[in-house]
């Protein structure tokens, strides 16, 4: 026998629930609202002159992918004896310390991620108060010696239009993945969350060009 919910006979919800309904309901748009706001940070370096010297850029976009601020830094050229001095920690100094955060803090915009995708630059987390979420292809993760916490659920994108992407984050600050995902995956309905990476790549290497003519 089946059982048929009959709605003209179910009670009216009460005042108090209708408020709490509306409640959660404002609470929800209020953060897609939000989200759709958001400003990422995709921030990466280029090795140039045989890798002589280095480069640093930060692209700021909208949830589109669609860019709001860019900036660079001047080619970093470490001479043999800091390559000495430094040793194995040289590439974290130089990444972190004199590229990755003058960069965070020259931009204007206020961001609600950053996204890298060199494993050094976890190490940025500490040194700054916003999320940090590195991405990667399952093939570069799977290769990787980093210690980064990785994050269970991978990126897809809605159409197949690319392949999956491990999010990791620092492994001192494993809630940083629930921040992050909700903000990629709006990124990902567009685009490749990869794709702005491609951009700063090609800007860093005309405006080197630029600076060498």
């Amino acid at each position: 026998m089946r059982s048929v919910l009959n709605l003209r006979n179910a009670p009216l919800l009460s005042r108090d629930c209708r408020g709490m309904i509306q409640k959660v309901c404002l609470r929800i748009l209020a953060m897609q609202t939000g989200l759709e706001k958001a400003r990422i940070a995709f921030v990466d370096t280029k090795r140039l002159e045989d890798g002589a010297a280095v480069r640093g850029a930060i692209l700021v976009t909208d949830s589109e992918s669609k860019p709001v601020e860019f900036r660079c830094t001047n080619a970093v050229r470490p001479t043999s004896l800091q390559r000495v001095l430094y040793g194995g920690v040289l590439d974290q100094h130089l990444l972190v310390e004199l590229i990755s955060l003058p960069l965070l803090r020259a931009v204007s915009h206020k961001v609600s991620l950053i996204v890298i995708r060199d494993p050094l630059l976890l190490e940025v987390r500490h040194k700054v108060d916003t999320v940090v979420a590195l991405i990667r292809s399952q093939a570069e993760s799977a290769g990787s010696t980093d210690t980064g916490q990785i994050d269970d659920a991978l990126l897809h994108s809605e159409g197949g239009t690319f392949e999956p992407l491990v999010l990791t984050v620092n492994k001192e600050y494993t809630s940083d993945a629930s921040v992050a995902r909700p903000l990629l995956e709006l990124i990902a309905k567009r685009c490749n969350p990869l794709e702005p990476f491609e951009r700063l790549q090609l800007a860093l290497e005309q405006v080197h060009q630029h600076k060498r003519d």
